[in-house]
């Protein structure tokens, strides 16, 4: 019996939250370059990226933000 020699890579999901524009673009620049990093969604403050989560249900987010946290 061969065994496979692909290995499988979960995509991470995750939404980006920041309210400048130029440091959350770089950001998600830099994260696509990742195989294993898929960014969702990209959010100016932490009222819209909570409704984004709600929405997609990523696997990560941020917990330390100035109106809400992410629990």
């Amino acid at each position: 019996m061969k065994s496979s020699s692909r290995s499988v890579t979960k995509v991470i999901r995750v939404p980006i939250a920041d309210d400048h524009p130029v440091f959350r673009e770089g950001l998600v620049t830099i994260l696509k370059s990742e195989n294993d990093i898929k960014v969702v969604a990209e959010a100016t403050d932490d009222e819209e990226a909570s409704e984004l989560y709600d929405q997609l249900s990523p696997d990560v987010l941020d917990l330390r933000m100035p109106k809400k946290d992410g629990l």
